[in-house]
């Protein structure tokens, strides 16, 4: 339980940093190699398919920071969601 509250926590603060950073054009690259990505299948299917799409590389971390933080953000709230309520269902089979 713990560890998917964590995750949860993570892709949200990863998302409003990702969107944050292109809000202000700032360093895709960086955002593009946090590790949360992996975290999140939905989103790597969206980079994997823009980028195909857009004739980028998927594996470029600017691309990836790029898609992360426009396009990409409604597969991380779904992501950390789906986290949220693993830990919901954990916790009602508690009581």
């Amino acid at each position: 339980m713990k560890k998917a509250l964590t995750t949860a926590m993570r892709l949200y603060a990863f998302a409003a940093s990702a969107w944050s950073v292109y809000a202000d054009k700032g360093d895709f690259a960086g955002v593009g190699r946090d590790p949360a990505i992996a975290e999140c299948p939905q989103l790597q299917r969206s980079i994997d398919r823009d980028a195909a799409q857009w004739k980028f590389k998927a594996d470029d971390p600017a691309f990836v920071g790029l898609i992360a933080g426009s396009e990409g953000l409604p597969d991380l709230w779904a992501c950390a969601s789906d986290r949220l309520d693993a830990v919901a269902k954990l916790l009602a089979g508690q009581t």
